[in-house]
């Protein structure tokens, strides 16, 4: 397995072949004869690994951002912070790859005497999967590897990104869900069509129940992709919000003292001094007061949220027995008799 991991092309070009021959009907055609939640279930899986291998470049130009935004203030004692997140990522590799090839085995195991061989198939590509979602957990650490790297945050506020300077994490960290949103959209997918579509139904039966269990953890791991890492540097936003929080008190006091000066002023020049000098310091109060403690605005948040609200839907059918009216209501269509 490893040698041919170090082959990717040759990986990738042996599970196309295994997919064509026993996805497609050689005997005679027909589009219903085509096992198309195998070929969609391996485009959905290329997909993943193709979105997922980019993790590296993109968690590197994060931390150029932050830097290049002077957010991240290394310690004297600080190293190079890439080498070591590259360890990181490979260990988090190794444990990724057997989570998701124990989840791809669990979901067989009903099946399993009748299903081997798409078991073996699912599981041996369920290791380079893995591997690229390890490597995403590892980078979604990033916020504690910078703790332990002896390296801090300092928050700005009123930055114009509207995440007191980063966006750029939440930008990650929304690239992380993404990724493993494509699994899951497929689990979704199939999820609905099974119990909705009679063919579908009749082909896939056996594969509703263990989808939407899968489905269930891939959403899961999906929120825990995009909230772990934004956690640690909210822990650090809102420590700088809290040290900020003086300076805007005394910054009240200021503005309360050129308030009375203001309408004590007699002449022009005086008040226009005044008045600039107001501005700016209720500007800075209130960039400290609104300051965000997440690393991400609003739309970010509205796009996340939007997504994961559609990929719940058959979760909430099947729990709310959805399916089973809408399976009566085709079966008086097909059948009025």
């Amino acid at each position: 397995m490893a040698p041919l991991l170090r082959r990717p092309i040759l990986y990738y070009t042996l599970g196309a072949l295994w997919v064509v021959w026993n996805g497609l009907p050689w005997h005679h055609w027909h589009w219903a004869a085509v096992d198309w939640m195998l070929i969609s279930g391996y485009v959905a899986l290329l997909t993943t690994i193709a979105f997922a291998s980019s993790s590296r470049r993109r968690i590197e130009h994060t931390l150029d951002r932050l830097e290049q935004r002077k957010i991240l203030i290394r310690g004297p004692d600080t190293q190079d912070l890439k080498p070591g997140l590259d360890n990181r990522a490979r260990k988090f590799a190794r444990i990724g790859a057997v989570f998701v090839a124990l989840c791809i085995v669990g979901a067989f195991l009903p099946n399993i005497r009748t299903k081997w061989p798409l078991c073996l198939f699912e599981t041996a590509w369920a290791i380079p999967a893995g591997l690229q979602l390890g490597r995403l957990f590892a980078y979604g650490t990033i916020g504690w590897y910078l703790r332990q790297s002896h390296v801090k945050l300092q928050a700005v506020p009123g930055h114009l990104d509207g995440a007191a300077g980063l966006r750029p994490v939440g930008d990650y960290c929304l690239y992380l869900a993404m990724v493993v949103a494509i699994p899951a959209l497929y689990l979704a997918l199939w999820s609905f069509a099974i119990p909705t579509f009679p063919l579908v139904r009749a082909r896939y039966y056996y594969w509703m129940h263990p989808y939407l269990g899968l489905l269930a953890i891939a959403i899961a791991v999906e929120i825990v992709v995009f909230v772990t890492p934004m956690w640690r540097f909210h822990l650090d936003m809102l420590a700088s919000k809290e040290y900020l929080l003086p300076e805007a008190d005394s910054l009240s006091q200021e503005i309360v003292t050129i308030g009375a000066r203001l309408a004590a002023s007699l002449t022009k020049d005086e008040r226009d001094t005044l008045n600039q000098e107001l501005t700016i310091k209720t500007k800075q109060y209130w960039d400290i007061e609104k300051m965000p403690t997440w690393p991400l605005d609003i739309i970010i948040f509205r796009h996340f949220v939007i997504r994961n609200a559609a990929l719940l839907l058959p979760l909430i059918a099947e729990a709310s027995g959805m399916h089973e009216a809408w399976v009566k209501v085709l079966e008086k269509a097909v059948n009025p008799g």
